[in-house]
């Protein structure tokens, strides 16, 4: 499935380095510098991930996070309607 929002970052073990597990990052595709004083800009949505188990883990926060945010938003759009009325 193509995502416009999302991307996954990959980073496989190297062969000529070190053992290592792979690493992986939930990652904005697309953003937009925000410009507001004192917040700063990050893209990445995840912490690294040295396995499928904890990758998984963080798409799971990701949706429930993502679901608690439109419930909030919700109520704010709700309020915003009813107070200009």
């Amino acid at each position: 499935m193509q995502t416009h929002s999302f991307d996954l970052l990959f980073l496989p073990s190297p062969k000529d380095a070190l053992p290592g597990p792979p690493i992986s990052e939930i990652r904005l595709k697309n953003y937009t510098m925000s410009g507001y004083r004192g917040i700063p800009d990050a893209p990445t949505l995840t912490p690294r991930c040295l396995s499928y188990i904890e990758l998984s883990h963080q798409i799971d926060r990701l949706v429930s996070e993502l679901e608690a945010i439109r419930q909030r938003a919700e109520g704010r759009y709700s309020e915003q309607k009813a107070a200009s009325g």
